[in-house]
């Protein structure tokens, strides 16, 4: 029975190390050559992705708990993954689309998340440090207990439905605005509150 697993995981691992070198070509000569990364709805926990680029690959409805990724994620489609522990720390994700994703304790620190989507995601306890967030868009996303202490930038994201009841947030960080967008709760009512005194006394 080991055996048989283990010799499913290699196969898989040679699967994907074919779909990397594929995709790099169809990135690099613009789509004449090569294939688009395609892993829909495969199990992916524990593996690792490490090349140049994997700009507009599919990982939708993929499993990939304790995934490890080094390259270029731009406009990748995570939409519908699930896993806990992932690390897009210091990558470009810049416009991929993480809807309805289930990513708790997923690690973006340092990440370019300019223009993604989070639309209905679970990213509880998520770490989005030194992240850049510029115009991300949290609709109905789960941030409860998330570290945005330190981000890059929020200008333009939006928190429409958002719950992030426990989330750690800086108000020199965040609008008045945004905050209004999030679920109420009286922490956020007391944010908001604090908020308007800063602004209206100049701090």
């Amino acid at each position: 029975m080991v055996n048989e697993k283990e010799e499913q995981l290699s196969e898989l691992q040679e699967m994907i190390y074919d779909a990397i070198r594929h995709h790099e070509e169809w990135v690099k000569s613009q789509g004449k050559d090569g294939s688009k990364m395609d892993l829909q709805f495969k199990d992916l926990n524990k593996i690792e992705f490490v090349c140049d680029s994997l700009e507009k690959a599919c990982f939708r409805g993929c499993k990939m708990g304790g995934a490890y990724f080094d390259a270029v994620l731009r406009e990748v489609d995570f939409v519908g993954v699930c896993g806990e522990n992932v690390d897009f720390s210091s990558l470009d994700c810049g416009g991929a689309d993480f809807f309805n994703a289930f990513l708790p304790h997923a690690d973006f620190t340092d990440a370019n998340l300019g223009m993604a989507s989070f639309k209905c995601a679970d990213l509880s306890e998520a770490k989005f440090e030194g992240a850049n967030l510029e115009t991300a868009d949290f609709f109905n996303a789960n941030l409860k207990n998330a570290n945005f202490i330190g981000v890059r930038t929020l200008e333009g994201a939006t928190f429409y439905g958002a719950d992030i009841s426990g989330a750690k947030l800086s108000l020199n960080d965040i609008t008045v605005e945004q905050l209004g967008q999030c679920l109420y709760t009286p922490e956020l009512a007391q944010m908001i509150q604090t908020k308007y005194l800063l602004m209206n006394t100049g701090k």
